[in-house]
């Protein structure tokens, strides 16, 4: 589903998602807020936003686990591209007292320590 379909091809598509038509379905961020599909229970992001889009990111996933149920959200991630996200998401779960993998904190470490090395009249 994607924005560039009109209305009612989307609610068309999100209809024959939620009746079981589909099992699965490949969403543009036209689907990160607003919807609540019953029974959710994995998002996949294989793209991830940028820093400045931390909370599409949480909308993102926010689309499972909704009204008490459970669910998990994967994201693929590029080590290069993402290092910012990353590191906001680990200080986001860290103060909201969730465990933080240590895998992802490794990550964020690495960051904080390629930072500090960086000389910026080395710049290209």
């Amino acid at each position: 589903m994607h924005s560039h379909q009109n209305q009612e091809q989307r609610d068309r598509t999100l209809n024959d998602f939620r009746r079981g038509k589909w099992m699965c379905m490949v969403a543009s961020n036209v689907c990160a807020r607003g919807l609540n599909i019953s029974g959710l229970d994995h998002v996949i992001n294989y793209d991830m936003p940028d820093k400045s889009g931390f909370d599409e990111y949480v909308n993102r996933i926010g689309r499972t686990a909704r009204a008490g149920f459970t669910g998990f959200a994967t994201s693929f991630v590029d080590l290069q591209a993402d290092r910012e996200i990353i590191s906001s998401l680990v200080d986001v779960l860290a103060e909201a007292g969730k465990e933080v993998p240590e895998w992802l904190a490794d990550i964020k470490e690495n960051e904080e320590a390629f930072n500090d090395e960086e000389d910026p009249d080395e710049k290209w």
